[in-house]
């Protein structure tokens, strides 16, 4: 019981330490309850895990603050893995469009071919552009490329409504199929530096990787067959240093993993 408490106690010390929206996040239960619910549940039981390995809830609230992470990292990987997907397709259409205004295609028109070529999401908004656009004829694309830059975090929309935008002021679609082909070279120029600054961080994570591998089997190894050498209170400050290594390096990893520069978000 007396565990139980000394957790509860640093658990919502760490709240009020690392959660600093937490009163925003109650007015807005929905979706930010579930996220902090997993995350929560999460922390709980590598809590009593750690302590149950390791003897001490010391090495609990490490592996507490590790299981509170765990999942927002498993999230933004995901998210990442799709908006990659998204990016590939935003790009295509780039290219494409080029050509459809190339041969003097309006908006309209590009955004109907779209429709038809390109997989869900992408083709689900498109068609609904077009239905926007066909109720109401003072309907925007630019603006509404612009909505689809954020809702999926996607600046190659944002710098596509811009071009757009300038080629209905002036030049049509012969301006706009230059200016996207400008466009889709700057970012086939950006995913080349983004391989090559990857490349560059490749022996690294993979150095990082190996030594949490390594200091995972020594914990596992103390904990189980080597247990009784680490016994007392001695025993569990090494346990706790061990797990609190493997914490930070965990961190280390995950920062370089899913850095900005890497991914090439905003």
């Amino acid at each position: 019981m007396r565990v139980f408490f000394l957790f509860l106690s640093l658990f919502l010390l760490f709240l009020l330490l690392f959660v600093s929206d937490a009163p925003a996040a109650l007015d807005r239960a929905g979706d930010r309850f579930s996220r902090f619910t997993v995350p929560a549940l999460a922390a709980v039981a590598a809590f009593f895990l750690g302590t149950l390995l390791c003897r001490t809830p010391l090495a609990g609230i490490v592996w507490g603050v590790m299981g509170w992470l765990i999942p927002g990292w498993a999230g933004l990987a995901v998210a990442e893995s799709r908006r990659s997907a998204l990016r590939g397709d935003a790009k295509a259409f780039i290219a494409a469009a080029s050509g459809l205004y190339a041969s003097g295609q309006v908006t309209p028109d590009v955004v109907k071919a779209a429709a038809k070529m390109f997989p869900d999401p992408l083709a689900g908004d498109f068609q609904a552009m077009i239905g926007r656009r066909s109720a109401d004829k003072n309907a925007s694309f630019p603006n509404m490329f612009e909505g689809l830059a954020a809702k999926y975090d996607l600046p190659e929309f944002k710098a596509l409504a811009s071009i757009i935008g300038a080629s209905e002021h002036a030049g049509g679609p012969k301006a706009a199929a230059a200016g996207l082909r400008e466009l889709a070279a700057s970012l086939r120029s950006r995913d080349r530096r983004l391989a090559e600054r990857r490349k560059e961080t490749l022996q690294p994570l993979i150095a990082a990787g190996v030594v949490i591998i390594l200091i995972l089997i020594g914990f596992v190894l103390d904990v189980t067959s080597l247990s009784r050498y680490y016994a007392g209170f001695a025993g569990e400050i090494v346990l706790s240093g061990a797990s609190l290594l493997l914490l930070i390096a965990a961190l280390a990893a995950a920062k370089a993993v899913l850095s900005k520069d890497l991914t090439g978000g905003a």
